[in-house]
């Protein structure tokens, strides 16, 4: 059912203060109960309703996948009103119209789940909003919600109860306020990606208007906003996790906009969040606003992140630890970071990152972002993907929406006797032990260790012992690696497998023999070399340096 719109943003002065319009009117006589359907008594527990724009025929009852379903997501809502209790809206791949209408008030909670942001598509086709959220506890999920347009949310309208938008994309919205998303009440916004929404005056993605927003493992990029937020613009109390801001664009704030106005705080908690290519007048990555009489403040913090691009202040509060920056204009503090754009490392473009979730920017550990927090300010456990934090464990995590993680090669195989793998951090070293060997590291890195019954190397080796395969993590900083082998059933010396051939380990260092062990010591300039253990493209088809003692 369609209803009036009952907030208003109001317009916007020059300076960021808010001129007040007023509360609009209904419209028409009635009162907004006489728009709500009456309740009958149903089922309180969960109802599931099917919405199938190919096979569905029912216009109203929705309660089969096939001719039984409804055609319309409107219909699923509607039907979805008339019940009490948790009631859940499965939504089939394909296109439907917006101007949907949710009032779940009378509900427990209602769901509309569709079968994948890239699948199930809710389309105000440029002419009209998609949704409409009038109370209650609403979710909204695995949607694309595009091309919807109206003066406050052309994506998803929140007026009062709580909403959470979840895995849906939202692109080509348009609004004044909230061009992809207005809220007025709470908003709970995960892996969520906004992309070409726009806004006429503020909150190209999302607006938070004097409410409560929560946004986790998002992804902006290229929303615009003619003034304010090109990503987001928060008038509330805004708290931005895990998110990725990517060539967004406003006059101010082109990441995100934190103002105060003449009758609201305005807070803004960022943390772990990733600013590139965004570009506003003021603010490239984020704009903050205090009032001209500052009776009411506008307080951004900003923790953890990484800011390509500037900020701007204006009598507000802004600050920051454990940030990279690549302009002096933040200002945070002596524990953050201003290096240039090429030292951040970030990746020329966004990707899937191995998520399924929103796309991120990736970094690796030559960026000054790698292992920047340490772990007293290392509050968040994954990064915006969900891979934990941090990468390595019992080191520092790093700034910014993504996680770089050290991946352990493949070493335990087939035939293997015993296997097992460690990570060392940096300045200290870790010992693993695999059957009668141990490896020791010194540096940051993971080492996999195997022992082998038969060579696995597949060229005849006249070993008296156990074969024993050993690799790095890519992008280590192991300074040395210390085998001891005892299993040598009377053997001398160690050789290895250097693609070809069988040959001695040379300039091994502080090598030592007794009659039941043999220990090398190996590092960058030794044969094999530590960098040869980690590019076993050459090696064997175990990914592993393989090493075999014989009688010398």
């Amino acid at each position: 059912m369609r209803r009036a719109r009952v907030r208003s943003m109001g317009a916007l002065g020059a300076g960021g203060a808010r001129a007040v319009l007023g509360v609009a009117l209904m419209v028409g006589a009635l009162s907004a109960g006489a728009f709500l359907p009456q309740t009958p008594a149903g089922a309180t527990g969960t109802t599931t309703l099917y919405v199938n724009a190919s096979l569905g025929t029912k216009m109203t009852g929705c309660s089969g996948r096939g001719a039984t379903a409804c055609q319309t997501v409107l219909e699923g809502v509607d039907a979805a009103e008339l019940l009490t209790g948790t009631v859940v809206v499965t939504v089939a791949a394909g296109t439907y119209t917006g101007g949907v209408t949710v009032t779940a008030s009378g509900l427990v909670s209602l769901t509309v789940r569709g079968a994948g942001a890239s699948s199930t598509t809710v389309s105000g086709r440029s002419t009209e909003e998609d949704f409409d959220v009038y109370g209650g506890t609403v979710v909204l999920s695995d949607l694309g919600i595009d091309d919807g347009t109206a003066s406050e949310g052309g994506g998803v309208f929140i007026s009062t109860g709580t909403t959470t938008l979840s895995d849906d994309t939202f692109s080509g919205d348009t609004a004044t306020f909230g061009g992809g998303v207005i809220d007025y009440g709470t908003a709970d916004v995960i892996d969520d990606t906004f992309t070409t929404d726009h806004a006429g005056s503020s909150g190209g993605g999302f607006t938070n208007a004097y409410a409560n927003a929560t946004l986790t493992d998002d992804t902006f990029s290229n929303d615009t906003a003619t003034d304010y937020g090109g990503g987001v613009a928060n008038w509330g109390k805004g708290v931005v996790t895990d998110d990725t801001f990517s060539g967004d664009t406003a006059t101010y704030g082109g990441g995100i906009s934190n103002i105060a106005v003449t009758t609201e705080h305005a807070t803004a908690t960022l943390t772990d969040d990733t600013f590139s290519g965004d570009t506003a007048t003021f603010g490239g990555t984020v704009w903050n606003s205090t009032t001209t009489t500052a009776t009411f403040q506008g307080t951004t913090t900003v923790d953890g992140s990484i800011l390509d691009g500037s900020c701007a202040n204006r009598t507000g509060t802004l600050s920051g630890t454990y940030d990279v920056t690549t302009t002096s204009s933040c200002n945070f503090g002596t524990t953050d970071e201003t290096v240039s754009t090429a030292a951040l490392g970030l990746a020329a473009t966004l990707a899937a990152n191995t998520s399924a979730g929103p796309d991120t920017l990736a970094i690796g550990p030559s960026s000054a972002a790698f292992e920047l927090v340490p772990p007293s300010a290392c509050t968040v456990n994954t990064d915006e993907r969900g891979d934990p934090r941090p990468g390595v464990p019992g080191e520092n995590c790093d700034a910014g929406a993504y996680e770089y993680q050290f991946v352990s090669s493949t070493t335990c195989i087939v035939d293997t006797v015993a296997c097992d793998s460690a990570t060392s951090r940096p300045g200290r070293s870790t010992t693993v032990t695999s059957d009668e060997a141990t490896v020791t590291i010194s540096g940051r890195g993971t080492v996999d260790v195997g022992t082998y019954r038969r060579d696995p190397a597949g060229a005849l080796h006249l070993s008296t012992g156990k074969f024993v395969g050993i690799s790095l993590s890519p992008s280590n900083r192991v300074g040395s690696l210390v085998l001891k082998d005892c299993n040598i059933a009377g053997g001398t010396a160690i050789d290895w497998w250097n693609g070809h051939a069988w040959a001695p380990v040379v300039g091994e260092k502080g090598e030592k023999r007794t009659s039941t062990c043999i220990t090398d010591v190996l590092d960058a300039t030794t044969s094999p070399s530590l960098a040869s253990i980690v590019d076993l493209s050459w090696s064997t088809r175990f990914g592993a340096v393989v090493f075999g003692v014989t009688k010398s």
